[in-house]
């Protein structure tokens, strides 16, 4: 469903004062929401020439909770181009109302909430919750502030009401509500001292309903410049979509005439003397020739099923009139049988997406794949970006500054005062004649069944899935590849060492190049290479490596290295002699090292 909606959820600790409205106002004309909720306005009494104040003139509508003396109060205002907001219902500490696009996409809930401060209060709060939903039915939004946290590293220090807490988890859990995933920041609430005390008591909750509506909304924190509270913008624009590049689709294999597509679009190129230029040329043939095939074959899933559901609901009606002809019955019988391969080819292509590991079996809705996707999407979507003492938000900047960042992290060399001794080192005496012996097809054809499956692909497209289900048709010229790649020409082999980076954040509130973790995702015959090679090496790492190192050997523990160190300290300490232990930071183990015999200038 196409959405260009912007709801704004802001606790503006009161507007009381011209200069405040004004600061306000600003914040909701540079973002320009459909929807806009403050939260403890602190007024007694809301008039329209004070909301023109605060908001300016596009938002014509507007109900409001007034302010219990100086605590609380709420507006909840919209834009009537945008959107119609009506059935409102005004309780202790939320306003929920019905909202209705203008574009007919459908109807869903929106509560804005201002929870209480006492104790008692807040689980009273929280049944409330439960009775505005138990009364309406439909996808349901809620923000705001309910000054109650889900999690201890939600607050910066050990004072937590683990009750309210508790309780709040539990709310979220019996709701079956989703938390939006809130970009850029950790915490949302800031007392503003000297040793400020930080806490995320601002957020957004939904349904899956309304997740499945809104599939590409992003959740972000704005400047709290205006109050202690940050404004939170739940942002649902439709965006253009990207050029989307190829990827193979793990049910291809399955369909009839794959096969045959296969081998006549790989055979369809003119072979040329190098393996690598040809098996690159063969991919993107075969690439293009796979694309064209599918959307023949297949086609849009899901509108099929809308008018496969539509068509089977018209026959349906006339069925409870007259006798269906024979035509009619029989376009009937073939629909319902067409419905069920489609719905589970639907299935096949949201598992795909969402890349469980863990799942098993087709016990899943095809709506908690997709609620999984879009999340996952909107955990790793990157809005802007830190770049010293700027923050740009434009796509191509974002780029140019991950290319230089990365241009200065990756392939550089740097200048060494030490370098290591290695004759003091332990040599390895086993015979390693047997890594350099020529790769056979049965050698290749093992890596190509050990490489793991449903892994998101290089810069080709092609998954594991493809060299398995085409392999007596791609074989030879893989073959050809290696023999190349023993005889140490590498020749044409820079396509094939492509590789896509993709950038997953390490911590919640990134804001830097740093706080995001690269990924690289290489070619599948780069892949397989790499493979072949690690299971020739594999067997001897137990002789080659030290026993001290006890990670990524088969056979050992990483736990061994814990008990090692934890039992040398209790030796040393008994033997009553000065010793000294250093640990080695494995981002900086030049200075960590400095000093060690085994350096040397």
């Amino acid at each position: 469903m196409e959405c260009n909606q912007k709801i704004l959820f802001w606790n503006v600790r009161g507007l009381n004062n011209g200069a405040k409205r004004t600061a306000v106002r600003s914040v909701i004309t540079a973002t320009l929401p459909s929807i806009v909720c403050l939260q403890e306005t602190k007024l007694a009494a809301v008039t329209d020439s004070l909301v023109l104040d605060t908001l300016g003139p596009l938002y014509e509508g507007f109900y409001s909770l007034p302010a219990d003396g100086t605590r609380g109060g709420i507006i909840l205002a919209w834009r009537s181009p945008d959107v119609s907001i009506s059935n409102p219902h005004i309780g202790d500490h939320h306003i929920t109302a019905l909202v209705t696009p203008s574009d007919g996409s459908g109807h869903w809930w929106l509560t804005r909430v201002y929870g209480p401060q006492e104790d008692a209060a807040k689980l009273d709060f929280l049944n409330d919750l439960r009775d505005v939903r138990a009364s309406r039915i439909g996808p349901w939004l809620l923000g705001g502030d309910f000054n109650m946290i889900v999690a201890p590293d939600e607050k910066n220090n050990p004072h937590i009401n683990h009750r309210c807490m508790n309780r709040f988890w539990w709310f979220i859990a019996d709701e079956e509500l989703r938390d939006l995933y809130l970009h850029g920041r950790r915490y949302t609430w800031s007392s503003e001292r000297e040793a400020p005390t930080l806490v995320r008591i601002d957020r957004v909750l939904c349904t899956s309903g309304w997740e499945i509506t809104h599939p590409n909304c992003l959740l972000q924190c704005l400047s709290s410049a205006a109050s202690d509270h940050c404004p939170l913008l739940v942002d649902c624009v439709s965006r253009p979509p990207s050029v989307r590049r190829f990827h193979f689709e793990r049910f291809w294999p399955k369909l009839d005439g794959f096969h045959h597509m296969v081998s006549e679009a790989w055979n369809s190129v003119h072979p040329d003397p190098d393996p690598n230029r040809r098996i690159v040329a063969r991919l993107k043939i075969t690439a293009h020739r796979l694309q064209s095939w599918s959307a023949r074959t297949i086609g849009n899933v899901s509108l099929q099923l809308k008018v496969a559901r539509e068509i089977i609901a018209r026959l349906d009606a006339a069925q409870d009139f007259r006798p269906l002809s024979h035509d009619e019955a029989w376009l009937r019988r073939k629909l319902k049988c067409s419905y069920l391969g489609l719905a589970s080819l639907e299935r096949s292509i949201a598992r795909q997406r969402v890349r469980l590991a863990w799942l098993r079996g087709d016990d899943v809705a095809v709506s908690y794949l997709n609620i999984h996707a879009s999340h996952r999407k909107q955990r790793t979507a990157i809005t802007s970006l830190q770049v010293g003492a700027q923050t740009v938000t434009s796509h191509d900047a974002m780029a140019e500054a991950a290319v230089s960042h990365f241009s200065g992290v990756l392939g550089t060399a740097e200048a060494r005062e030490f370098s290591i001794d290695q004759s003091i080192l332990r040599q390895y005496t086993s015979p390693l004649d047997d890594l350099d012996e020529p790769f056979s097809e049965e050698e290749i054809w093992r890596a190509v069944q050990c490489l793991p499956s449903g892994k998101a692909p290089g810069p080709d497209g092609f998954t594991t899935e493809f060299l398995r289900a085409s392999w007596d048709i791609i074989k030879q010229d893989i073959y050809d590849a290696f023999n190349k790649f023993y005889t140490a020409n590498g020749r044409g082999f820079q396509k094939l060492n492509e590789a896509l980076l993709t950038l997953l954040p390490k911590r919640a509130d990134a804001a830097a190049l740093s706080d995001y973790r690269p990924i690289s995702l290489i070619h599948l015959i780069a892949k397989l290479f790499v493979k072949v090679l690690s299971l020739r090496l594999a067997p001897k790492l137990g002789g080659m490596v030290s026993t001290n190192q006890s990670a990524f050997i088969v056979g050992r523990c990483i736990h061994d290295n814990f008990f090692l160190v934890q039992q040398t300290a209790r030796l040393l300490h008994n033997l009553k002699s000065p010793r000294m232990l250093l640990k080695l930071d494995i981002a900086r183990p030049s200075i960590a090292s400095r000093g060690l015999s085994f350096w040397r200038h």
